[in-house]
C-alpha cells in the first residue's frame, strides 16, 4: 500500500531546502533545467521555479514548473484577436518555460495524483495575481516533444490554443485563465 501524499503549497525552489539530485522525470534537459539552471536563473531574476513537495518528505521534489516574462508578436496572434489589440508590434505574456512531474508521480504511475492537473492549475494562479501588477496577456508554453511523448493535448485539454503559425508554441489568455479560476472558486 502506497503511503498517503499530504501536499504542500508550492514554493519557490530553495536549492538548501528542496533534493534536486533525486529528481527525475525522464526527460534529460528538464531534469538537467533543475539540478544546473534553476537556481542561476533565480538569482538572475531571468525565471522563478516553483516546486511541489509533501508534508511527508518536504525536502522531496514531486514536481517543479517555471514561469518568466516574454513577448509575443501581435501578427502571431489570430487575427480575431490581434485586431482589437492595440497597434503595438508585441505584446507582453509569461513563459511556462519548464514544466515536470517526477516519474514515480506521473499520471501513468499514479493516476489518482493528478499533479500535472495541480501544478497547472498553481502556475495559472500564480500568473493571474502577477497579471493584477505587471499586465500579461497570456501564458504561453513551448512544447517540448521528448522520447516520452508530446503533450501538446494535455494543455488544449485545459484551453490552450495553438498559434496559427507556430506548431509548437501555445498560449491561454489571461481573461480564459480568469474565467477558469472563478469557475473553481479560487479566485472571487
Amino acid at each position: 500500500m502506497q503511503t498517503e501524499i499530504i501536499l504542500s503549497p508550492t514554493e519557490l525552489f530553495d536549492v538548501r531546502k528542496h533534493n534536486r539530485e533525486v529528481f527525475s522525470c525522464g526527460i534529460t534537459d528538464l531534469d538537467r533545467y533543475l539540478k544546473q539552471q534553476a537556481r542561476k536563473e533565480a538569482e538572475q531574476n531571468i525565471s522563478q521555479t516553483f516546486v511541489l513537495t509533501s508534508l511527508n518528505e518536504p525536502s522531496r521534489i514531486l514536481a517543479y514548473y517555471s514561469l518568466s516574462s516574454n513577448r509575443v508578436q501581435i501578427d502571431d496572434l489570430p487575427k480575431e484577436l490581434s485586431k482589437r489589440l492595440p497597434e503595438y508590434e508585441n505584446v507582453g505574456v509569461t513563459l511556462l518555460g519548464r514544466f515536470a512531474v517526477d516519474e514515480a508521480y506521473q499520471y501513468d504511475q499514479r493516476p489518482e495524483l493528478h499533479f500535472g492537473e495541480h501544478l497547472l492549475t498553481d502556475a495559472k494562479l500564480k500568473v493571474w495575481k502577477a497579471s493584477r501588477v505587471v499586465a500579461s496577456y497570456a501564458m504561453i508554453v513551448d512544447v517540448l516533444i521528448t522520447e516520452k511523448g508530446d503533450p501538446t493535448n494535455f494543455y488544449i485539454r485545459y484551453d490552450f490554443l495553438p498559434f496559427p503559425d507556430k506548431s509548437n508554441q501555445l498560449y491561454l489568455p489571461m481573461t480564459t485563465i480568469e474565467k477558469s479560476l472563478r469557475k473553481g472558486n479560487l479566485i472571487a
